[in-house]
């Protein structure tokens, strides 16, 4: 059940795409979220206001947490660049006003509310038991991954602030459940009449063989597009790792003395709280024998129980390698090495890496990159040079690590003579996409004076050499179209096929990869049958659309009338 983890659903989650959203009994108890004491003083309103009341920086930097829950949850990943984190803001922004309206209509979210939608994400029937130990799983896999910087406690408040939209939404969008059979009818044969097109595609990469670039235009194609060539700022780590694995001795040790014979009966219990089916091989489709989920039970625990010891001589390390350094004394790269070596240890480096990816190992999180990215050697106010070190260790399910800053490269614009290989690929590429683009509008200008003379599709296609690919049957609900890979060109082609007469060829479409034109030759019968089996389904499937697409004008039109955001841009505290 939990291990394959089912993203919202789409309807539900239109108003957050159009932009403009401890125990297990507290987790999901009404808070105070964003407005309560709790968020700390909201004083001066500097990140804006709703109803006329500021919204603080706590307030924001809540509402952000729970966007990039949001955004996990729908992209599966974190968000790590610039355009997700700008992302996030909007559907932060969306969120801010969503728990505003719940506060201005009195809207209350009861737990068991926030438990139905929690159940809801992970695929659980209503009447299915959700359980401390669910939960943890569904956080262990929803708060895991490269980027991850929030909290269990922003993923209750998300899931609060979902069930409570999911109020909003029904109060509010009530009108969109207004729609008849018959406009269900109609839609259904829209989307799903089977369309018999031919097209002509142009490519770019009938070009790039006819193009040999001048010196000259590899100098002007480099120097315009210079900032394309630029390196990020990269940095090098020592570190000394401590392995889980070798502390799994040490982690026994430590559980005897607390569990003593109570170990196994301990598992026992833990195993006894949860649905069995809750415990699944690796591909998550059979059910593990009660001896084997136990012993992964047990394993579980035990390397636990490792890296608690593994952070303790972590710490120790710390501590001897932070030990007799002042401004007179100052920290150097080298102190890590000296004090590995004391301690038998192996120092290990990373390669240079940005702030983006990271290093393949230690594998870091985003807040984890921006702390190792602090580390410096050049502050003048820190004249004992301790920003060289991280003070604590990094710990993932690998290890505990001590960090230390190696080195430094900063950002600069790579010459032209140690890439000019790749500038000229570039230029080509480039270059023989205007080629294919230039082709495909003669072409279109081509057929105007060929339907002057009621010339067909395919003789136009034959007399400019085009060569015709008559695709398989697909209509707008189809899954794709049998022989195009790319799935944005088999959308552009779909879009065009719909807006098309029959009998009629399309103007030219450019793409990523050059270009097509559609020549739409037949619709065929819906299959009448098909049509009655789905559309009760469709039916409920459109009314929910409605009232989503419903609730969405009205929040925007409170948005527009409540809400000011002073800082569009404001990136502090994105991921």
């Amino acid at each position: 059940m939990i291990g394959t983890l089912r993203k919202h659903q789409q309807w539900f989650w239109w108003i957050v795409i159009a932009g403009t959203i401890v125990s297990f009994v507290y987790a999901f108890a009404p808070s105070s979220r964003y407005g309560g004491a709790s968020s700390g003083p909201v004083a001066t309103g500097t990140e804006g206001t709703i109803f006329g009341e500021p919204v603080s920086e706590a307030q924001w930097q809540l509402a952000q947490n729970e966007a990039k829950i949001y955004y996990r949850l729908q992209a599966n990943e974190w968000p790590t660049t610039a355009a997700a984190n700008e992302r996030v803001q909007d559907i932060a922004r969306t969120f801010l006003l969503v728990d505003a309206e719940l506060r201005h209509n009195h809207i209350v979210v009861t737990p068991d509310a926030a438990a139905r939608f929690t159940k809801q994400m992970v695929g659980l029937k209503p009447s299915d038991p959700l359980t401390k130990d669910m939960l943890e799983q569904v956080l262990t896999k929803i708060l895991a991954g490269p980027g991850a910087d929030v909290t269990a406690n922003d993923f209750f408040n998300f899931v609060h602030l979902s069930a409570g939209q999911q109020y909003l939404t029904a109060i509010f969008g009530m009108t969109g459940q207004l729609i008849t059979p018959k406009e269900a009818e109609s839609f259904y044969r829209r989307d799903n009449e089977p369309m018999v097109t031919e097209v002509g595609f142009f490519p770019a990469t009938n070009y790039v063989g006819m193009i040999n670039p001048t010196t000259n235009e590899i100098n002007d194609f480099y120097g315009k597009r210079q900032a394309q060539y630029r390196v990020p700022e990269k940095i090098a780590l020592n570190y000394v790792e401590f392995p889980m694995t070798n502390y799994m001795a040490a982690g026994d040790k430590s559980l005897a003395q607390q569990l003593g014979t109570n170990f196994d009966t301990k598992i026992d219990e833990i195993y006894v709280q949860q649905d069995p089916s809750t415990y699944r091989d690796e591909t998550g489709t059979n059910i593990l024998s009660p001896a084997a989920a136990k012993a992964r039970i047990k394993l579980e625990i035990r390397k636990k129980a490792a890296l608690a010891e593994a952070r303790k001589a972590a710490v120790e390390f710390a501590n001897r390698l932070m030990a007799g350094h002042d401004d007179q004394h100052p920290f150097t790269p080298e102190d890590i090495f000296a004090v590995a070596k004391t301690n038998d240890l192996a120092v290990h480096s990373t390669g240079y890496f940005d702030d983006r990816l990271g290093p393949e190992t230690p594998q870091l999180t985003t807040r984890e990159l921006r702390m190792v990215f602090s580390l410096t050697g050049d502050d003048p106010d820190d004249k004992d040079k301790s920003r060289l070190y991280l003070t604590s260790p990094l710990v993932n399910d690998e290890g505990v690590y001590i960090v230390g800053l190696k080195g430094r490269e900063p950002s600069h614009i790579t010459p032209l003579d140690q890439i000019r290989a790749q500038v000229v690929d570039d230029y080509r590429n480039s270059k023989a996409l205007e080629l294919a683009r230039e082709a495909g509008q003669k072409f279109e200008e081509a057929a105007k004076n060929a339907a002057a003379q009621n010339k067909s599709f395919a003789q136009l296609c034959q007399d400019e050499g085009v060569k015709i690919y008559n695709l398989p049957a697909f209509s707008l609900a189809s899954n794709g179209i049998p022989g195009i890979t790319n799935r944005q060109e088999a959308q552009q082609i779909e879009s065009v096929a719909y807006s098309m007469p029959t009998g009629k060829m399309s103007p030219f479409v450019p793409t990523a990869e050059g270009g097509f034109v559609l020549f739409v030759r037949q619709r065929l019968p819906v299959d009448e049958a098909k049509m009655r089996e789905q559309l009760p389904s469709m039916i409920d499937r459109l009314r929910e659309q409605r009232q989503v697409e419903a609730f969405t004008q009205w929040l925007n039109r409170e948005g527009q009338l409540h809400a000011v955001f002073p800082r569009p841009d404001k990136t502090a505290g994105a991921g």
